[in-house]
C-alpha cells in the first residue's frame, strides 16, 4: 500500500523509495565464491546434425567469392567458392551447370580462411590454379594440386605475390580521397592493412596469353596490373614502391615483422573515358556518407564480344554498374565508360549486401549470372540489352525440399499457448518466430512459416551502433526469456548492439492469432532514473539472485567497435540488477548495474564478444548460469547461485559453447539440451545433443 501511494504522489520519489531500499536490504558486491562445495556436471557433445529447414534456398555458407573452373571434367562449369574462415569448395556440374548441382555435396578442396580469388591454369594441366587476395591488401599465387582424391589446395604453398624487380611484397593501400584513413575502431582493425581487395583478369582477344589483373578494392578503385611474364607460365608483376608507417596494433606489427615497412602496389588504375580513375559505390563510417567503396568486377562482354565490367560496388546501397570497353581492343589497358546501373527484375535491391558476389556463367547460349546473397545463390537469367545496359531478370533461388538453411543468430525457446514449439531467430535487424517439428527423421525448422515478433508499433527492432558501414540499421541483439513478475508469462528481455535493455511484455491485450505482439518498453532505465547501458553487444538473463521470489537479471556485454567511443566507461563485464517490483505501468523497478566477480581471470577483451545464458543445465530444479569469452578456458563455464549471497560460484564445469553464434537449447523439447550452431557467418548450421557424464 505504501509503494503505490508514493508511486502515486510522485513517480522521482518512488524510485528514491526503492533505491533506499536496495541500499538497506541488498547484500554486499557479489563475489564468485570459491570455498563452497558444489557437485559438478560434466558435459561432452555428441555428434553433429545438419540443420535443415522444410523448404527452401540452400545454404552455402559465407560465400566469399566464386568462380567457374575446370574440375570434373572438360567441358566443365564446375563451381568454385570460398566460405569465410572454412576453405575451398568445389560443386561438380559434370559438363553444364545447374541448380541441381548445388544440392549435391561439396568437394573440399582446402583451407582458406578469407580468400577472394581469379581461377586461372597459368600451367596448362587442365588445373585451376588461383591468383587470390585477402581483407589485408595482400595478393598471393595459389597453385593447384592433384592429389589421389582430387584437386586441392594447400594454404602452405600459398605465397606472397611480389614485385619482379624489387621482390617487394604487393600490398594495395586504401586510397580514397574522400575518406583518407578508415577508423581502426578501436584496434579491431589495422588501417593501415585493412583493404578488401577483388582480382580479375581481363584479357582483350589481342593479349589471350597474358593474365592481365583488374582488381576492385574496398576503396573503391579499379586498379590495372599487367602481366610482365611471357604468358606461358605463372604469372609476374610489377608496381610502385612505397613505405608504411611503423604499426602499434597487432595485426601491422607482426605483418612488418615479417615483411618490414616497404611494399609496392600496382602503377596505374583503370581510368574512364574523360581519363578519371573511377571511384565505383557508395560508403559510409561514423554515420558519413561518401563516394568510394568496395568494387567486385567481373568480366562480361558486350553485344559485340568486347570484354566490358560488371562491377557491384558499394558497402551501403549497394548498386551493379555496366562499364563499357571504349578504346580499341589492340590497346593492352582498357578505357571503360559507365553506362549507369544495371536492374534486376522480381529480384529485390536490398538483397544485395556488403559481400554479395557475381559470376558468369554460360547457360544454353545465354550469359547468365549466379548472385550470391552471403549464404544462397540466386540464378538470374539475361534477357538482352537496352540502351547498352544488359538486362537479368532473377529466375531462382538454388533451393529444394530439405536442404540446410542458412540462419544468423538464435536467442532462445518460445513455446504458445498451444504448446507449438518455435525458436527465436535473430536475422540481423529484427526476429523470427521459426516453428520447430520433431519428425521421423530429425529436427525440421519451417523457415518458411515463420512469423517475425512484433510490439504495439509494429515489427520491433532496436537500433544498432558497433558496425562502422551498417549501424544503426544493423545491430547485434539477443533475446531471452524474463519471468519478472513471477506469472510464468512468456515476458522477454531484449539485449542491445548498443547495450541497452528493453522489456518485451506478453501482454493479453494485444494478442491475435497467427502474430507475435508483445508491449515493448524500454530502454530499461535503473532507480537512479538513469538509462541502463551494459558497454555493447549486451546479452541478459532473467534468474533469482537475492531469493525473494523475483527473477533478478543479469546482463553481459563489451566494448566494440564503434561504441567504444560512446562507452562512458569502455570494457566488459557481467552486472546484475536488483528486481525491486513492478511500477504501475507493470514495468519492473530495477536497482543500478553493479559488477558480478567472476573470478580473477575473468578479463573480457574490447572487441570481442561475451556469451551467457541462464537455465537448469543439470536438470536439479534450479538455474544455472553459463557464462562464455572468446578467450582460451572460457567456453561455457557454468555458474551457480550461492545460498544466502548475491553471488554466482564457479562450479568448475563447463559446456563448450563458444559466444556469438552459439546456444544451449532444448532444441527437440525432450527435456534434455543440444548445443545449437545456428550457422553465423559460416552460415551452415549443426546441432549436438548435450550428454552428461
Amino acid at each position: 500500500m505504501l509503494r503505490n501511494i508514493i508511486f502515486n504522489l510522485c513517480p522521482k520519489l518512488s524510485r528514491l523509495f526503492f533505491l533506499i531500499i536496495f541500499l538497506n536490504l541488498a547484500p554486499s558486491i557479489p563475489a564468485a565464491s570459491q570455498d563452497i562445495d558444489t557437485p559438478k556436471a560434466y558435459f561432452k557433445t555428441g555428434p553433429a546434425t545438419a540443420l535443415k529447414w522444410d523448404h527452401g534456398p540452400v545454404s552455402l555458407g559465407m560465400v566469399m567469392d566464386m568462380d567457374m573452373a575446370p574440375g570434373s571434367g572438360k567441358p566443365s562449369q564446375d563451381l568454385l567458392i570460398s566460405r569465410i574462415w572454412d576453405g575451398i569448395y568445389t560443386y561438380s556440374s559434370q559438363g553444364a551447370f545447374s541448380g541441381e548441382s548445388l544440392l549435391k555435396q561439396p568437394y573440399f578442396m582446402g583451407k582458406a580462411g578469407i580468400l577472394l580469388f581469379q581461377p586461372v591454369d597459368w600451367n596448362k594441366d587442365g588445373i585451376a590454379d588461383l591468383i587470390a587476395a585477402d581483407r589485408d591488401g595482400f595478393l598471393y599465387l595459389l597453385p593447384g594440386n592433384k592429389t589421389a582424391a582430387g584437386i586441392h589446395y594447400d594454404k602452405s604453398n600459398k605465397a606472397i605475390m611480389r614485385d619482379t624487380v624489387n621482390n617487394l611484397p604487393f600490398n594495395i593501400p586504401y586510397e580514397n580521397p574522400n575518406n583518407p584513413r578508415v577508423d581502426d575502431l578501436g584496434g579491431y582493425i589495422d588501417a593501415q592493412y585493412y583493404n578488401y581487395v577483388y582480382p580479375k583478369i581481363y584479357t582483350s582477344p589481342f593479349f589471350k596469353k597474358f593474365k592481365d589483373l583488374i582488381i576492385g578494392d574496398f576503396a573503391g578503385n579499379l586498379w590495372w596490373l599487367p602481366d610482365q611474364s611471357d604468358g606461358s607460365g605463372q604469372p609476374s608483376y610489377s608496381g610502385i614502391k612505397y613505405t608504411k608507417e611503423v604499426s602499434h596494433q597487432r595485426f601491422g606489427i607482426q605483418y612488418q615483422k615479417d615483411l618490414g615497412l616497404d611494399y609496392v602496389k600496382p602503377a596505374e588504375k583503370i581510368n574512364d573515358e574523360q581519363g578519371q580513375p573511377f571511384l565505383l559505390g557508395t560508403a559510409k563510417e561514423n554515420k558519413a556518407f561518401f563516394k568510394g567503396s568496395n568494387t567486385r568486377p567481373v568480366v562480361y562482354p558486350d553485344q559485340s564480344g568486347a570484354p566490358g565490367l560488371l562491377v557491384i560496388a558499394g558497402s551501403n546501397l549497394q548498386q551493379i554498374f555496366y562499364l563499357k570497353r571504349v578504346n580499341p581492343l589492340r590497346e593492352r589497358k582498357p578505357v571503360f565508360k559507365n553506362m549507369g546501373e544495371i536492374k534486376i527484375s522480381g529480384l529485390e535491391k536490398a538483397t544485395l549486401n556488403f559481400h554479395s558476389k557475381i559470376c558468369l556463367f554460360e547457360n544454353k547460349g545465354r550469359k547468365d549470372l549466379l548472385l550470391t546473397t552471403g549464404n544462397n545463390i540466386a540464378i538470374l537469367r539475361n534477357d538482352g540489352w537496352k540502351n547498352g545496359l544488359p538486362h537479368f531478370t532473377f529466375h531462382n533461388w538454388i533451393s529444394g525440399p530439405d536442404v540446410t538453411g542458412s540462419f544468423y543468430a538464435f536467442d532462445d525457446m518460445y513455446t504458445d499457448s498451444q504448446s507449438k514449439r518455435y525458436i527465436i531467430h535473430f536475422t540481423g535487424t529484427y526476429w523470427n518466430m521459426i516453428p520447430v517439428e520433431k519428425t521421423k527423421d530429425g529436427i525440421r525448422l519451417h523457415y518458411t512459416d515463420s512469423l517475425k515478433i512484433m510490439d504495439q508499433d509494429g515489427i520491433f527492432n532496436v537500433e544498432g551502433e558497433t558496425d562502422p558501414q551498417l549501424s544503426p540499421e544493423w545491430g547485434y541483439h539477443r533475446i531471452s526469456h524474463w519471468d519478472f513478475d513471477g506469472s510464468g508469462h512468456n515476458h522477454l528481455i531484449a539485449a542491445t548492439d548498443k547495450g541497452l535493455l528493453y522489456l518485451l511484455k506478453d501482454d493479453p491485450a494485444l494478442a491475435k492469432p497467427g502474430k507475435f505482439i508483445f508491449r515493448s518498453s524500454g530502454p530499461l532505465k535503473d532507480t537512479s532514473g538513469n538509462v541502463i547501458r551494459i558497454h555493447n553487444r549486451a546479452v541478459a538473463a532473467g534468474i533469482d539472485l537475492n531469493e525473494d521470489g523475483r527473477e533478478d537479471l543479469i546482463a553481459g556485454g563489451i566494448s566494440y567497435q564503434l561504441g567504444i567511443k560512446s562507452d562512458p566507461h569502455p570494457g566488459g563485464g557481467v552486472y546484475y540488477m536488483i528486481n525491486l517490483g513492478n511500477d504501475p505501468e507493470g514495468i519492473p523497478v530495477l536497482s543500478p548495474p553493479q559488477p558480478l566477480d567472476l573470478g580473477p581471470d575473468f578479463k573480457p577483451r574490447v572487441n570481442s564478444h561475451i556469451g551467457l545464458q541462464a537455465l537448469d543445465i543439470d536438470s536439479d530444479g534450479e538455474k544455472e548460469v553459463i557464462i562464455s569469452l572468446q578467450d582460451a578456458g572460457w567456453d561455457g563455464r557454468i555458474y551457480r547461485k550461492v545460498k544466502g549471497k548475491t553471488a554466482l560460484q564457479y562450479t568448475g564445469s563447463k559446456v563448450p559453447v563458444k559466444p556469438i553464434n552459439e546456444q544451449v537449447l532444448d532444441l527437440d523439447g525432450d527435456g534434455s539440451y543440444e548445443l545449437v550452431r545456428p550457422g553465423g557467418e559460416r552460415g551452415v548450421g549443426d546441432f549436438r545433443k548435450l550428454e552428461r557424464y
